[in-house]
């Protein structure tokens, strides 16, 4: 049998309760309106079981999925991370790969992925229009006999600094990558998704359900690219179209993304030095270079930041392929995931405590 991720195990979870809670509430309501006034059925036994039905049931859903082979999937963002690994294992898995890469033409990423079979790299900056078009048509023109089944929203980038420190040039530049180019590659595709009654599949990250430290730009840009999937979840449904989000954890040692620090470090003195004299004076002169110096030291701190990207990937697989897909995956160790409902369904004193 095989183990579910922490992922799965909470999803079952979750189910299990929402079971046991409405077989609780019918059992109330049977019982108000007469039609069932056996003394013998206990609330709390009526609760166990029905969440533990509910698990397995969720466990058992979640384990059936449909076959890859022969489906086209588009990702966006596979010159590193995520987006190459789950391009390699697309193309294990039988699909027509279209990966979309900002270095198409001599990228260490696009060089691999040339060499393997039924990946097609194609020149895609989610910010250019214009290669957003060609990509389309490109796709359209070699689309799979079973068409285009998949849009992997995978494209990102990364920004250090907390609110105060954030020009708004810079912030407008993370929307430009994080979430509207996410929109911008959903409008394009979703006709073909539409034909197939595919899936839509959002890069977020935990940063976009809560405070992950002083990353501003990137916190809100991830927080407005959930808004983004819940509406696209919300309006694609009566077309068939299954619209999931990836909120993973800490990864970063495994991506690319925090491989520039010099030029995060520079940003955020640039920063500095356009806040007002007053603001600067309250911070203290030393803040900036400091704050930097956390941030880089806690990178480095053993278990900081997961290398193996085996979970992420298989949960955007399950989003791809699985017989039941869930809206939502949290590959992510358990403190994230704690973390995560804590500031989401916890009171918000407790949050802060804890995090501060």
């Amino acid at each position: 049998m095989r183990v579910p991720y922490l992922h799965e195990a909470y999803r079952a979870f979750t189910i299990g309760l929402q079971a046991g809670v409405v077989a609780v509430a019918l059992l109330w309501l049977l019982r108000v309106t007469g039609l069932y006034t056996c003394a013998c059925a206990c609330p709390c036994a009526t609760f166990a079981c029905a969440s533990t039905l509910g698990a397995l049931v969720a466990l058992k859903a979640g384990a059936q999925h449909l076959s890859a082979a022969g489906r086209g999937v588009l990702v966006t963002g596979c010159d590193s991370g995520f987006g190459l690994a789950l391009a390699r294992r697309l193309q294990e898995l039988g699909c027509v790969v279209f990966a979309g890469c900002l270095q198409a033409a001599n990228g260490d990423g696009a060089l691999e992925l040339r060499r393997l079979p039924r990946v097609h790299v194609l020149q895609l900056d989610v910010t250019n229009e214009e290669e957003i078009e060609a990509a389309r048509a490109y796709v359209q023109q070699h689309l799979p006999a079973k068409g285009l089944w998949g849009v992997v929203n995978n494209a990102g980038i990364f920004m250090f600094g907390p609110a105060e420190l954030t020009r708004p040039e810079d912030a407008a530049r993370l929307f430009q990558v994080n979430t509207l180019g996410t929109l911008r590659v959903s409008k394009a595709f979703l006709p073909l998704l539409r034909r197939t009654k595919g899936r839509l599949v959002n890069m977020v990250s935990v940063a976009g359900r809560e405070y992950c430290g002083p990353m501003a730009s990137y916190t809100m840009s991830k927080h407005a690219s959930e808004g983004l999937s819940d509406s696209l979840r919300l309006e694609q449904r009566r077309f068939g179209v299954h619209v999931a989000t990836m909120t993973p954890g800490a990864f970063a040692a495994a991506t690319r993304i925090l491989d520039a620090p010099d030029q995060m470090k520079a940003s955020l003195l640039a920063a500095w030095e356009n806040l007002s004299d007053e603001a600067r004076a309250t911070y203290g002169k030393d803040y900036p270079h400091l704050l930097f110096k956390g941030f880089m030291d806690a990178q480095e701190q053993p278990g900081a930041h997961a290398k193996d990207l085996s979970p992420v990937i298989a949960a955007i697989e399950h989003a791809l392929f699985g017989k039941w897909p869930a809206p939502r995956y949290h590959p992510s160790d358990i403190w994230y995931l704690l973390r995560t409902v804590l500031n989401t369904h916890g009171p918000e004193w407790l949050y802060e405590k804890l995090y501060s």
